[in-house]
């Protein structure tokens, strides 16, 4: 018979989360290498029509990982960014699904959020900002600016700034 003490540590291995220590994408985009202190695993793929990855990052704890997924576009020759993929403890806890590219995203500080901006892919029509929640998904807030006249609801939150592109602008200094 096995003693009880003797599975403690199999016990506490199987219960400690896993910590994301790097992120690897291949040159093609179309593998994404999650690396942790076990040893390297592959991102799996989320969509069916997915070709690949792109935007991998770690949260500042180092328990998520996520990364827009790339599928086929009608209208252009290359796959665009449309999904944004978390991962914890080696599963997939959330997706966020845009109809519109998702092109910046990032963890907040304490990783129970995410801030994306998206658009479309070519033209300049309103470009879109959210913050979700990730352990349920909430839209917790949406922003959204004008690309063609550079014009944004003002204030801008300080959520947008670390995704923000081309529009909102920063003050000048």
């Amino acid at each position: 018979m096995i003693h009880p003490l003797h599975l403690l540590p199999f016990l506490l291995l199987t219960l400690t989360p896993r910590i994301y220590s790097g992120v690897v994408l291949s040159p093609d985009e179309r593998t994404l290498t999650l690396v942790t202190p076990k040893g390297q695993t592959l991102a799996p793929k989320t969509q069916p029509d997915q070709v690949g990855f792109t935007s991998a990052q770690i949260s500042a704890d180092h328990r998520l990982a996520g990364w827009l997924t790339l599928v086929p576009n009608c209208c252009t020759s290359y796959p665009i960014p449309s999904t944004l993929v978390i991962v914890k403890n080696g599963k997939v806890v959330q997706k966020f699904r845009e109809e519109l590219a998702i092109f910046h995203w990032a963890f907040s500080a304490d990783g129970s959020t995410v801030a994306y901006q998206g658009g479309t892919v070519h033209g300049c029509a309103a470009t879109f900002y959210k913050l979700r929640r990730i352990s349920d998904g909430e839209t917790l807030a949406t922003f959204e600016c004008n690309c063609q006249s550079g014009e944004a609801r003002l204030p801008v939150p300080d959520w947008v700034w670390p995704v923000a592109w081309e529009c909102p602008e920063p003050a000048p200094a």
